[in-house]
């Protein structure tokens, strides 16, 4: 596969992790973010550079005023997954003058579980999904899938996703990590 590194920027990805301690976690450190046709995914490793987590936003079209986010967390063998939250927003970035087009966000029924509660609302001009405590759901990949909607048609969709997780992880790295990222493209 031909992956390429996104420079910030318009259709870029921009990412905010940094190795260090966080109120008793550890902050994984991130990789540069890559956007390989249609999805944008970013890398977490540990103080040996083994990657424990990876981040990944898909997307797909199925028609003129409709996408489809698949937002998924994977993890090592060694990791499990105790919260994930994905902030999704459309940043306005429109040349109409009529003002951006409303985004609806619908989250699609995960599979797996029995899932946790979980949190799904608006936040200022986006919207959160959210759960803690996975337990042992959280031994595995999760993914949800978000389905985005416009008032209008319109030909692509600037996207900015916001990932936050915490892992627990065994062995020689032991201990509680977060992994955060913000993923900004446009969808078209």
């Amino acid at each position: 596969m031909d992956r390429r590194t996104v420079v910030a920027g318009a259709g870029a990805a921009s990412l905010g992790a940094l190795a260090g301690c966080v109120g008793g976690s550890t902050s994984l450190a991130a990789d540069d973010v890559v956007r390989e046709d249609d999805e944008a995914y970013v890398r977490f490793r540990d103080g040996a550079g083994e990657t424990v987590a990876t981040v990944d936003v898909a997307y797909d079209r199925p028609g003129p005023a409709r996408w489809t986010l698949d937002c998924t967390v994977s993890h090592d063998d060694a990791t499990r997954l105790s919260s994930m939250r994905f902030d999704v927003d459309a940043p306005a970035r429109w040349s109409g003058s009529g003002g951006p087009p409303t985004v609806s966000v619908a989250l699609e029924e995960p599979d797996g579980g029995p899932w946790p509660p979980i949190s799904f609302g608006g936040t200022g001009g986006g919207t959160t999904v959210a759960v803690d405590g996975l337990g042992g759901l959280g031994a595995g990949t999760l993914r949800w899938t978000l389905h985005l909607s416009t008032s209008e048609r319109v030909d692509d969709l600037p996207i900015r996703v916001a990932a936050s997780c915490t892992l627990e992880r065994d062995g020689a790295f032991a201990g509680s990590y977060e992994a955060d990222a913000s993923l900004d493209f446009t969808v078209d």
